[in-house]
């Protein structure tokens, strides 16, 4: 995006620039995502299962940075997953 400069020319490469457009399109449906879920069922239900985002990080950072995992992180993960599992019975 280069350096920030209060002109209308920067605010036009702000305004055209593709990144930056997709992330607000990427937080407009996760918002409105999270408002359906929020309406259909319980806050109680719905939050807790927003830590799948750490399982999911942490595959992400093995496959494609390669980062090494220690055992107890897994053992974190799973723990994760059970609870998500208990959750939504």
């Amino acid at each position: 995006m280069g350096k920030f400069e209060w002109s209308w020319k920067y605010l036009g490469k702000l305004a055209t620039n593709w990144w930056l457009l997709a992330v607000g399109v990427a937080m407009g449906v996760a918002t409105f995502l999270w408002l359906y879920l929020l309406k259909r069922y319980e806050l109680s239900v719905v939050h807790p299962l927003t830590c799948i985002s750490y399982v999911f990080s942490l595959l992400l950072s093995k496959i494609f940075f390669y980062e090494s995992i220690p055992k107890t992180r897994w053992i974190g993960v799973l723990f994760i997953i059970l609870g998500v599992m208990f959750i939504l019975k």
